[in-house]
C-alpha cells in the first residue's frame, strides 16, 4: 500500500466514526477522545499515518502488517514466545501483564529495528543470516534476564526477576514456529520454563504484612549474606524428568 493510499484509508476510517450534530451537549469522554483522535489523524502527514498503521500501540514495535510487508526482504525469521503471560495476568493482574509485554518490546527494540508483535504473546524478528538471527535471539534473552516485574495483590507483593524467552529460527514462519515449540518443550523439561498456568521460575512473594515466602523462591536471586540461597523451583514436568534420570543412574 502506497503512502497516498494509506493516508486515504486512515482518513476514511476516522470519517466513518459518528459525527456530532449541531446543538448536541458537550461530548462524553469516549466521544471526546474520538474527536481528538480524528483531529490528530487529519493533521498527520502520509509518513506519520503509515508509521501509525504499522506500529503496535502497547509495545511500540512494528505490527503484523509490517511483518507481512517486510518478511520477503529477509532470509530468516525468528519466532519468540513470551513465557507465562497467562499466569502473570491471572495472578498479578493485567497491568503486570502489560509490563511483561513492554519489557519484550524494549528488549527487541534494543536488539534490532526489524522486530514485530503479532498480538498476544507472539513476537517476531527478521534477519539476513543465521548468525544475525542467533545474535538477535541472544541479545533478547540477555535483556529479558535482567527484567523485573512487581505487582501488589490482595495477598501481598509478587515479583518476577528475569523473564524467560523461547524462540525458533528458520527461513520461513512455519518452520520457525516448529523450532519455537521444540525450544519451549526443551526448556520446560530443563525446568527453565513453567508449564501453562504454572508459576514461572524467579518468582518471589511477600505476603501482606509478613516476610518474604522462602518457599516461592526460584531463578537466580541472592539471599542476604549468611543465608543459604534456595534452589530454583522446578516445574512438575521437570521434576519428573529429574527423578527419572536419578532412577536410571541408580540402576
Amino acid at each position: 500500500m502506497m503512502h497516498k493510499d494509506i493516508a486515504e484509508y486512515a482518513r476514511k476510517a476516522v470519517a466513518a466514526a459518528p459525527q456530532p450534530t449541531s446543538g448536541e451537549a458537550a461530548p462524553a469522554p469516549e466521544r471526546r477522545k474520538d474527536l481528538e483522535r480524528r483531529k490528530r489523524v487529519n493533521e498527520m502527514t502520509p509518513d506519520e499515518m503509515r508509521a501509525a498503521l504499522l506500529t503496535d500501540d502497547l509495545t511500540g514495535l512494528n505490527n503484523g502488517r509490517w511483518l507481512r510487508e517486510n518478511q520477503p526482504s529477509f532470509s530468516h525469521i525468528i519466532a519468540f514466545d513470551a513465557d507465562s503471560l497467562k499466569w502473570v495476568n491471572d495472578n498479578m493482574g493485567h497491568e503486570a501483564g502489560d509490563m511483561l509485554l513492554k519489557a519484550w518490546g524494549a528488549a527487541l527494540q534494543q536488539a534490532t529495528p526489524n522486530s514485530a508483535r503479532m498480538g498476544g504473546d507472539e513476537f517476531f524478528a527478521l534477519a539476513n543470516s543465521e548468525a544475525e538471527a542467533q545474535r538477535i535471539a541472544s541479545a533478547v534473552e540477555s535483556a529479558l534476564a535482567q527484567a523485573v516485574i512487581t505487582a501488589s495483590t490482595p495477598d501481598g507483593d509478587v515479583t518476577i526477576r528475569g523473564i524467560g524467552a523461547s524462540f525458533g529460527i528458520a527461513q520461513d514462519r512455519k518452520a520457525a514456529d516448529e523450532a519455537l515449540n521444540q525450544h519451549k518443550r526443551d526448556r520446560e523439561a530443563a525446568g527453565t520454563r513453567a508449564g501453562r498456568g504454572e508459576q514461572p521460575p524467579g518468582t518471589t512473594r511477600k505476603p501482606a504484612g509478613g516476610q518474604q515466602d522462602q518457599a516461592d523462591r526460584g531463578g537466580r536471586q541472592d539471599d542476604p549474606a549468611g543465608q543459604e540461597v534456595a534452589p530454583p523451583t522446578l516445574t512438575p514436568k521437570a521434576q519428573a524428568v529429574k527423578e527419572a534420570l536419578a532412577e536410571a543412574d541408580d540402576e
